[in-house]
Order: structure tokens, then sequence, then C-alpha cells
């Protein structure tokens, strides 16, 4: 099987792997931050390991009890082999060999897919995607299976529906339900964005709807929006704004730690409006974070490129965040921040270097911002805000750090 046929995965991998290239950090000192909720955060226990191949995996806990998880570049599923097109022989299928009629094997099974599930058998058919989106029922990490063809895949082609997707690869930055409506900002292409965007879904993931006119485009530092996840539904909000942390790109290329800037947008009151009167499709309702007042408080302008960056705030790769009920804070993780001392990870007795990700938290969605934990990364991870407890959350990795490329589910342990 091609590798290049999760090209960006592995240039996510080979650039994460380049250790000597990432960032060097000083371990954070919880002792440092006395009004912290958080002190430090601890990787607990194994991976649960989800064979549905691909990587991202950002969500968000949508009214009807389940998680949404978008997905990128590969087929969202288990047991099978990715293909272009379902009902005539494509590009993917020059390596595969036909068994018997639907099933095929393949010579070489060094790939992502044989590395996640077994390829001793014969396998069937499934669609590759760009972007997908899956459902996941049951509680956190023990999501129910799925029937069916499609398994737990609602969606691919993400927003388009159909094969214009692959004119530029375009990728999910985050997705939020609230009252009822997704939102997923996506930005394209992948990497390197030049272009962030929103789009919608009204019937829970199942078709979407670009919102047309962004304003993220080339010189914006909100191409790749990741909105803050508040309960299911967003039900935890209180002020009325949806808010949302920007980067420049998916991945630092070199390796390189970034700036995070922070915009909201006033929602509707009183249930979710008709698309036409929804504030947070309009992009002109948009304000972005300028700085403090003399009294501490934020300020704001329409202006996007007043936008200052948040102070204590960084990420090498796109990342994600939610608001903690029990903690009262607002919590960034990001999978990948650069390299530090294994044991500052919370690996006992590993002094070199290893690559990391850390755990923030702060009070306000504009800070202070405090890193509180590093914990063993090198990946794009991004938080599920169901699940969580008083002293953990739960988060998902894919394709880098000693992942493989599918849905793995790690658990962080708070502590105070």
């Amino acid at each position: 099987m091609r590798k290049y046929i999760v090209l960006l995965a592995i240039i996510f991998i080979l650039a994460a792997c380049s250790v000597e290239d990432n960032p060097t950090l000083t371990p954070p000192v919880g002792e440092a931050c006395p009004d912290c909720a958080l002190q430090s955060a601890r990787l607990d226990g194994d991976y649960v390991s989800i064979p549905y191949v691909g990587d991202i995996w950002t969500s968000t806990w949508a009214s009807d009890g389940n998680l949404y998880a978008a997905f990128g570049d590969a087929t969202g599923m288990s047991g099978c082999f990715p293909t272009l097109l379902m009902d005539e022989p494509d590009e993917f299928d020059a390596d595969y060999i036909e068994v018997s009629p639907g099933l095929y094997t393949v010579a070489d099974k060094n790939n992502e897919y044989c590395e996640v599930f077994s390829c001793a058998d014969p396998l069937p058919l499934c669609q590759y995607t760009p972007a997908g989106l899956v459902r996941l029922s049951g509680d956190v990490p023990d999501f129910a299976p799925c029937d069916g063809a499609d398994q737990c895949v609602v969606s691919r082609h993400l927003p388009y529906g159909d094969m214009s997707v692959f004119e530029n690869s375009d990728k999910p930055s985050s997705v939020v339900s609230v009252s009822g409506r997704m939102y997923m900002p996506m930005h394209y292409p992948p990497g390197k964005p030049t272009l962030g965007y929103l789009a919608y879904s009204d019937d829970t993931g199942r078709t979407w709807t670009k919102v047309p006119n962004s304003p993220w485009g080339a010189d914006s530092h909100f191409r790749v929006l990741m909105f803050i996840n508040m309960g299911q539904d967003y039900r935890l909000n209180e002020d009325g704004f949806l808010y949302g942390l920007g980067v420049d790109g998916e991945v630092a290329d070199p390796p390189r730690l970034e700036s995070i800037y922070l915009t909201r947008i006033r929602r509707a009151a009183g249930g979710t409006p008709a698309p036409a009167d929804d504030p947070v499709l309009n992009y002109a309702n948009y304000q972005y974070f300028i700085g403090l007042d003399e009294n501490g408080n934020p300020k704001w302008s329409s202006n996007q490129n007043e936008a200052i960056p948040l102070d204590g705030l960084e990420t090498l790769a796109q990342a994600s965040a939610i608001y903690h009920p029990d903690l009262h804070r607002y919590l960034f993780l990001s999978g990948w921040v650069g390299e530090a001392p294994g044991e500052s990870a919370g690996l006992d007795g590993v002094s070199d270097n290893v690559l990391v990700g850390a755990l923030y938290e702060a009070p306000e969605p504009w800070g202070p911002w405090h890193k509180v934990a590093f914990f063993p990364g090198g990946f794009i991870a991004n938080m599920f805000s169901k699940g969580v407890t008083p002293d953990g959350l739960y988060f998902a990795g894919a394709g880098g750090g000693g992942l493989t490329y599918n849905l793995n589910i790690g658990h962080l342990k708070l502590i105070r």
C-alpha cells in the first residue's frame, strides 16, 4: 500500500521525530502559581486503542448525548483498506491483491492500516476521505461498537460531501455543539493553511454547509480556530459567548512554538436561530481580544489585526480547549510543545529528553494562563468534554509520539 495515502500524517510524524529541532522546555513548577486550581497532571495508565483509522479526532458532546469526533486523512473505520472510489479501480487499488470477490490483501503490510489492525486475513475496501466524522456512543472510553457498512462514520468529505474536498484537502480545526447546531471551523491546505472558515450542521453532522467569505486568510491568526467546548451542547456557558482560540498553522514546520489568539462571538439566546439569523455564522460579528484595561477587564476589537497573543499559552500544533465544571477553569491541551526530560513528563527514571505535550489552565479564556504539566507527546491531542471528573479527563491522540494512526484515548489524572 502506498505510504503517501496519508501524506499529512507522515509529514507530521517525521517532523515530530526530529527531536533535535524541537524547543527544549523548562519543566513547569506548580508552586509558581498559588492561585491555580491545578498544580500538576499525569498520564494515567495505558492508552485505549480503538482501531478507527485517522488522526486529529477533535470532538464535541452533542445534544443527543453522543460524542462526535472529526478525523483526517483516512477512513475512520476498522478492518478495511482505503479506496477513493468504491465502485471502480483507482490509484489506491494498485497495490491490492484481490483474494476473493470484494476481499483484498497487500504484499507489503508495513503501512498505517496494518499497524492498527491485523492484515493477516483478506479485508474489504472502505472509502478514504481527507475529513470525516464519527459518532461515539456510550461512556468514555468504552464506546459502543457500530453496526452497518459505514461502522461509526456519520459523514465524509467534509464539508462538501463530494469529491470536491480533494481540491484542497480541507481539515477540521475543531467542532462544537451549541443548542443543537454543530459548528466546525475548518482550514486548508493541511499543515500550513492559507484559509480558515466555518461550516455548520443542523442534522448532527450528516450534512454540512460552508459559510462563505471568511476573513481568516493567509495573514490571519485565526486560520486554525479551536472553539472551547463547555459541557454537553455548550450548556455550561453562562455569559452568552462562544469562545475560540486561534493559531496560524495546523503543524509548525519547522517545529516552533506558535502564539495563540482569542476571539469570541455572542451567540443567539433562546434556542437555535435560523442560519441567516445566527450571529455565529456572521464573520463580521466576531470580536478579537486586544488586551486588558487598567482594571484587568478584557478589551475587544472587531479588527482581527489588532489581536494580541495570550500570555503564557503556546503550542507546536493544533490543540483543544474545554471548560472544567468542577475546577471552574478553562483547560488547554497541546499534544506537542517541544521536548523536556522524561521525568518531568511523568516517565519515572527517564532523564533523557522526550517529546512532550502540555496542559494549561486559566480562570478565564483570556487568562492568566499557566502551564501546569507535561506529558509524553508528539501528536495532535484533543480533549473530550464528556467523561470529565473532578480529578481527571480523557483525550484523543494519533499518529506521533509512539501512537499509531488511529483513535487512541488517554486519561490525565489532575492533581490539585
